[in-house]
């Protein structure tokens, strides 16, 4: 049997594992974007509220760079995996983010050659994402 899902690992992020491929490689037509990392809150006091704020924020930056791409299709899903009721202050909690995005394109572009569109485009909203969880004092790393 042939393997046809591929990973690719990104270097875009400091403190976030970042990594995108396809299920098919031949033919990647969806392509998933995954960042993993962990956060710890500095603070005692409401989690949901910042945690709400970095959702939408990222949430809307993605949208607006899948509107103004050529790539990329505007439908997405987005996947942000983090329970703000289970944030305790200093102890850090498991934190992952993906979003699965359709190529528009007839003539599909492979994932080897997509890697600078995929690192500038989305390696910037992940460090976006980075600065918002910082600035509302949470520590984020990518080991526990």
């Amino acid at each position: 049997m042939i393997k046809l899902n591929k990973e690719i690992k990104l270097n875009s992020c400091d403190n976030i594992c970042l990594k995108y491929g396809s299920v098919n490689k031949n033919d990647p037509q969806v392509i998933y974007v995954s960042g993993k990392m962990w956060i710890c809150p500095t603070y005692d006091g409401d989690f949901e509220t910042p945690i709400s704020f970095a959702y939408n924020n990222f949430k809307r930056k993605l949208s607006k760079i899948l509107r103004d791409s050529t790539i990329f299709d505007s439908k997405h899903i987005l996947d942000f995996d983090i329970n703000p009721e289970n944030l305790v202050k200093d102890k850090k909690k498991f934190f992952s983010i993906s979003f699965f995005i359709k190529q528009n394109s007839e003539k599909l572009i492979n994932l080897n050659n997509i890697k600078n569109v995929i690192s500038s485009e989305f390696g910037y909203l992940f460090r976006e994402l980075e600065n918002d969880l910082i600035e509302n004092d949470f520590e984020i790393s990518k080991t526990k």
